[in-house]
């Protein structure tokens, strides 16, 4: 999500502030990352509830951060194989991707391809105040290299739901400051386990009377 120059007054640091504030509260995040770092239990049987009233969908998830990253008054741009029906997002390469957000945000699957996509040579084609955040497959960041980047200051900071070889964190991780470090909490609400429980439930139902299973695993 590449910046654009900031928005300067009273009125909009504070919208921001309980911005940030309310989703924090209500999904107890900061608590957690505490609770995260001083256990070796890397796992949650929390949930909390969800800000929004509708849950959202996995393959919606994406342009659910478009919506809200354009309500802080970014643009919003992205690297993807096929163009996004988003006539306001643009499309560009990782490279310059990398090199012109403020926020990078992952959203793709775990594949030979990605596995690592963020290695040192990325983070550091990166903006020195950018914000790495991942909710996707752990993997795909190199956690190794993140730990670096972060040490150094090589980036601004970053925020991770998932780690490379769960329920274990690098170490280093656990002692970093600009680092929000939460155990895999991206579907952690009622609304959305509840969901996801009559789905399986549903995929059961179908299998046993004899039909095809509703989301099938190739």
């Amino acid at each position: 999500m590449p910046g654009e120059e900031p928005m300067l007054g009273r009125e909009t640091s504070n919208a921001e502030h309980l911005d940030g504030l309310v989703p924090d509260k209500r999904r107890k995040r900061g608590r957690r990352d505490t609770r995260f770092r001083e256990s070796e239990r890397r796992h949650s049987h929390h949930l909390s509830v969800a800000v929004a009233q509708r849950t959202v969908r996995a393959h919606e998830f994406p342009n659910a951060v478009a919506a809200r990253g354009r309500a802080f008054g970014m643009r919003i741009a992205y690297t993807s194989r096929t163009p996004k029906n988003d006539p306001d997002a643009e499309a560009m390469t990782l490279d310059r991707l990398l090199a012109t957000s403020d926020v990078v945000s992952l959203h793709c699957p775990l594949t030979s391809e990605t596995r690592h996509l963020i290695d040192q040579p990325a983070l550091a084609r990166m903006k020195r105040s950018a914000y790495l955040i991942n909710t996707s497959r752990g993997p795909i960041v190199d956690e190794k290299a993140l730990a670096w980047a972060l040490r150094t200051r090589l980036i601004g900071g970053a925020a991770l739901d998932v780690f490379e070889q769960e329920p274990k964190v690098e170490p280093e991780l656990l002692t970093l400051e600009n680092v929000m470090l939460v155990p895999h909490l991206g579907s952690g609400t009622v609304e959305t386990r509840t969901a996801m429980a009559d789905l399986a439930v549903r995929n059961v139902a179908a299998v046993l009377a004899g039909q095809n299973p509703l989301t099938p695993v190739a």
